[in-house]
């Protein structure tokens, strides 16, 4: 049963990673040629004006010729922490946790014959959980390499460094992943309804109600059921990376700290897979 998953998690894994990179590679590209264009139509040498002082009361201006391309970057002055490249790939991992989130709805569709093996559930289920968590981890890196592939191509490859914050940001992101991958499976794995509703229903009601939750006129009645529902969203807890300085950090819209949304993002997810193979225990053949 365990290749049934990894099947499954293999073809997610694939179709979803071709959309990333198709998507990656074609903004890399048109950017790149946008820039070559705007290069070319603005090619010739920058005139400066430079005003140097003397004597008091008197100046004389010399022009300089100073060529610089659109397309150099790796003439401006920066750098780009890895927490930012992190915080991309977190987002990458979260859509594919909430695609492989009804993994064990899936079998209960199956005729039961999920449940014909001479292994307990729990046991299945955990296997299930870790080819998932494997293809999660895979499109995590696939993430990294594009980001990796799009800054090479502008020739600012070396400016990336790690910053004090990178790992906290990847555990932040990875944690609102295992949450969002934790609610689908207990939500699902106790029935036979199509999992990818379930899916649907749940990224509808978190992206509407993120932004309704800043909305105060509507009443403190309506902004508690908002503020509830945002304690079991994902993305309330891992809203968006902010630069702070040379450090990344996460933004909560809960205000939650970035060490208090490592713990209840992971925390959350664990139990919801303890719900959901104790619910998935109560299927019937």
């Amino acid at each position: 049963m365990s290749l049934v998953e990894f099947l499954r998690a293999r073809r997610s894994f694939y179709i979803f990673g071709s959309i990333l990179t198709a998507i990656v590679l074609s903004i890399s590209i048109s950017l790149g040629a946008a820039m070559r264009q705007h290069a070319q139509d603005t090619a010739g040498p920058a005139h400066v004006t430079i005003t140097i002082s003397g004597a008091p009361g008197s100046s004389h201006s010399t022009p300089a010729h100073h060529h610089w391309h659109p397309e150099s970057f790796r003439d401006l002055n920066f750098k780009i922490p890895l927490g930012l490249l992190f915080g991309i790939a977190a987002y990458a991992t979260i859509i594919l946790a909430t695609i492989l989130g009804t993994s064990l709805n899936s079998e209960n569709g199956r005729g039961g014959f999920a449940f014909t093996k001479p292994i307990s559930r729990e046991r299945l289920a955990l296997t299930y959980f870790a080819v998932d968590a494997a293809a999660g981890v895979a499109i995590f890196a696939l993430a990294l390499i594009l980001c990796a592939i799009a800054l090479a191509a502008f020739g600012v490859l070396d400016r990336v460094f790690l910053d004090s914050g990178a790992i906290a940001v990847a555990a932040a992101g990875t944690g609102a992943a295992l949450m969002w991958y934790g609610l689908l499976q207990a939500l699902t794995s106790w029935n036979r309804l199509k999992g990818g509703l379930i899916t649907g229903i749940t990224w509808a009601t978190f992206l509407i109600v993120l932004p309704l939750y800043e909305v105060t006129q509507l009443g403190p009645i309506f902004h508690t059921m908002l503020a509830g529902i945002n304690y079991l969203n994902p993305l309330a807890y891992y809203t968006a990376c902010s630069l702070d300085g040379q450090t990344v950090a996460v933004l909560s819209q809960l205000g939650f700290g970035t060490g208090q949304v490592i713990a209840f993002t992971w925390t959350l997810g664990i139990a919801g897979l303890a719900i959901a193979t104790y619910g998935w225990k109560q299927v019937e053949v």
